[in-house]
């Protein structure tokens, strides 16, 4: 189960540009768990899902698409 869950009340941050991070922030990341309540903690992994259908739901953005990506 991925967290959170894809409600209205939710704004989803997409970016067009990558964020370094750095190897430290990496490893600590690659150490975070998850759970169910009442199940053993496991690794964070293939924590995603298929692109949902936009229901009349508005999608923005700041990105500039007339300026070519470099």
């Amino acid at each position: 189960m991925t967290q959170p869950g894809c409600h209205e009340t939710v704004t989803w941050v997409i970016i067009n540009k990558p964020l370094y991070i750095s190897r430290k922030q990496l490893a600590t990341m690659r150490g975070l768990l998850q759970n169910e309540e009442g199940r053993p903690k496991v690794p964070m992994e293939n924590n995603c899902r298929p692109p949902a259908p936009l229901h009349h739901r508005a999608v923005r953005t700041n990105i500039n698409f007339a300026q070519p990506v470099p």
